[in-house]
């Protein structure tokens, strides 16, 4: 038997190329040395869960959908699991779903781009319940070229971070619109909103529920503009079915690290795209016991 409390899953994702570009190869890059953190340690650790999708042909993302399909399937409920994180990626489980019915993918900016704002404008790390958007104005100019992004009305599948989302375009939009601090931070939230409301209602079917975790899930003016833009749905917190929105994927790579520990597959070809199922991740033993 496996001794899971003696194994570490470790992995921050700093970059995420999921398709080849005309400047760069399909790439990504974790850090967290392994073989350092099993030897300070002396847990085995298990790290780098993207990359045998990716060797695959799939794109490395996303990798939650095996353990949502696991913990929140129902046989009466159509059910979207949002995670709203820097990036926004939802896996959609509709009522009695087989495994290979399972949707998933990222459907744009979540937190990213509203932190970016809150740092630039106030030196702060996030907009703490949403109140500076609850105070300020949508921009319709600024809402209309982000809404119009390639990315937010490609077809599944598909995955971003940071590259395209991130510091850069930010910092580019601070440039290029003088618009007052509050007004940015509302319209980049609403764009957050929408941008996921019109992939949900592009590419899934409506669902009864809209289960939100991650960091976004504390802010009430992302989620009351989702509510609207989602009527047919409820819109719940992970704390409403009794988990906790900032523990969520925590737990969803203690099951993926689980499932390597034991050569199980775990990577939801319907949502990264890869040819086959695969056994993700990389092990590195401990080194607590010297040899003899």
């Amino acid at each position: 038997m496996v001794n899971v409390q003696r194994s570490l899953w470790i992995g921050q994702t700093i970059y995420h190329i999921p398709e080849d570009t005309k400047r760069y190869y399909k790439s990504t890059l974790q850090i967290g040395e392994p073989a350092l953190i099993a030897y300070k340690t002396g847990c085995q650790v298990i790290s780098n869960f993207r990359a045998m999708d990716m060797a695959a042909q799939g794109q490395g993302a996303p990798l939650v959908p095996y353990a949502d399909y696991l913990l929140y399937r129902d046989e009466h409920l159509d059910r979207i699991l949002l995670n709203i994180g820097g990036i926004s990626n939802i896996t959609y489980l509709k009522k009695g779903c087989l495994e290979e019915e399972v949707f998933a993918f990222d459907t744009g900016p979540g937190n990213m781009l509203i932190d970016e704002a809150m740092r630039h404008f106030y030196g702060e790390e996030y907009d703490y319940n949403g109140k500076h958007a609850k105070n300020g104005k949508l921009y319709k100019a600024l809402y209309q070229e982000l809404m119009q992004m390639d990315y937010i009305h490609m077809a599944p599948p598909k995955s971003t971070g940071r590259e395209l989302f991130g510091k850069q375009l930010a910092h580019a939009l601070f440039e290029r619109y003088n618009i007052s601090a509050d007004d940015f931070i509302t319209t980049l939230t609403y764009f957050t909103a929408d941008s996921i409301a019109y992939n949900i209602k592009t590419f899934t079917n409506d669902c009864d529920e809209l289960i939100v975790a991650g960091g976004g899930a504390f802010n009430r003016t992302l989620l009351e503009r989702l509510q609207a833009q989602l009527p047919q749905a409820r819109v719940l917190r992970q704390e409403d079915l009794g988990y906790s929105s900032n523990a969520k994927e925590a737990i969803a790579f203690v099951i993926l690290g689980n499932e390597t520990l034991h050569h199980h597959y775990a990577n939801m070809i319907s949502a990264t795209g890869a040819k086959r199922k695969m056994i993700l991740g990389t092990i590195t033993p401990s080194t607590k016991e010297d040899f003899k």
